[in-house]
């Protein structure tokens, strides 16, 4: 008792098909995004980043995933209203998909989630 279990083991957890998954038997995938942020008053943004997750939405989409299965997730507000805006614009609004915040998704489940860090790194 008190252990957290996974209802579904990793070899059940296949990756989605038409997304070309780097490690088949790793259930997480990270793809890099060479682009910077920019700041969006108090928030932060990245464009090209907003993009590589909407081409793996429409991806996931287009190979049958449901969109109430997917989560769409970051850390900034300002990040939040460019996938609402860009996903109205591109008619994928009544696909059923949620984007939130990381505070916005606490307690949901999705069997496909897709996190946009928005991450820039100076070395």
């Amino acid at each position: 008792g008190g252990k957290l279990k996974n209802g579904i083991s990793s070899d059940l957890r296949l990756p989605p098909v038409g997304f070309q998954w780097p490690r088949v038997n790793w259930p997480i995938a990270y793809i890099h995004v060479e682009s910077e942020q920019q700041f969006d008053g108090n928030s932060i943004v990245n464009e090209l980043e907003a993009e590589c997750v909407l081409r793996t939405l429409q991806i996931f989409l287009n190979h049958g995933v449901k969109g109430e299965d997917i989560g769409i997730i970051t850390p900034y507000k300002a990040q939040k209203r460019l996938f609402s805006r860009e996903i109205s614009k591109r008619m994928l609004s009544k696909c059923g998909v949620e984007i939130s915040t990381v505070d916005g998704f606490q307690g949901f489940t999705f069997s496909h989630a897709v996190q946009s860090f928005n991450i820039t790194f100076y070395i």
